[in-house]
């Protein structure tokens, strides 16, 4: 008996899913390069996984657009599907000592950010009333030392904490939308490609910073 693979049947809804696998194979390889330098660097095995990945989704892919035989197609979904599974399960068992451990509460809502990404400080009410904000997350360790500028500010005095620049100045307030939105989504982009990196900023956070926006501003 013969156990040549048959082509796949020339239907149109056939040409349609052999076109969605060998685009989603082509993504899947493509979308791994980037990170594959960064992870040789900071966990070697996971580079030398995405680079063998990478590999069997090219060859994967090669097969089904040359010879359109089942196997090809077949491997081509174990091969992916097996790749989404292990990262749903890496994300959901981060931390498999904790599996027995139960959270009541999750944090949740909006940022207190601004365009410095740390806080800054005033007064209202004619001098009566103190406020800090624009904390961007850092809040749980700067909330000591916002307090004990915020009673410097009440009692009117100077103080080394009040002579601070971070103090003294205001942040540069957000632009108007969409601008916004795009300016934080680059820097975003660029932030995490920052850490990939080893803290190398590129030419949008170093701007960022000569203009007095961002963490190292």
């Amino acid at each position: 008996m013969s156990t040549t693979s048959l082509p796949i049947r020339s239907t149109h809804t056939d040409a349609i899913l052999k076109v969605a696998i060998v685009a989603a194979v082509a993504v899947a390889a493509v979308a791994h390069v980037p990170v594959i330098g960064p992870h040789l660097e900071e966990a070697p095995y996971m580079g030398v996984l995405f680079i063998a990945f990478t590999a069997v989704c090219l060859g994967l892919g090669a097969a089904m657009a040359a010879t359109g035989q089942t196997w090809a197609y077949r491997s081509a979904v174990v091969v992916c599907g097996s790749a989404v599974a292990v990262y749903v399960a890496t994300r959901l068992v981060a931390f498999p000592q904790l599996s027995d451990v139960r959270f009541s509460h999750r944090w949740a809502g909006a940022i207190d950010t601004c365009t410095r990404f740390t806080a800054f400080y005033g007064l209202a009410r004619r001098g009566r009333i103190a406020y800090a904000a624009g904390f961007t997350g850092l809040g749980v360790g700067a909330t000591r030392f916002a307090a004990d500028v915020l009673l410097d500010l009440l009692s009117g005095e100077s103080t080394p904490r009040t002579e601070l620049q971070l103090v003294r100045q205001r942040p540069l307030p957000f632009p108007p939308e969409p601008v916004a939105s795009i300016g934080i989504n680059l820097t975003r982009w660029s932030l995490d490609r920052a850490d990939h990196r080893q803290g190398r900023r590129n030419l949008l956070l170093r701007a960022l910073d000569a203009a007095g926006l961002g963490f190292d501003s």
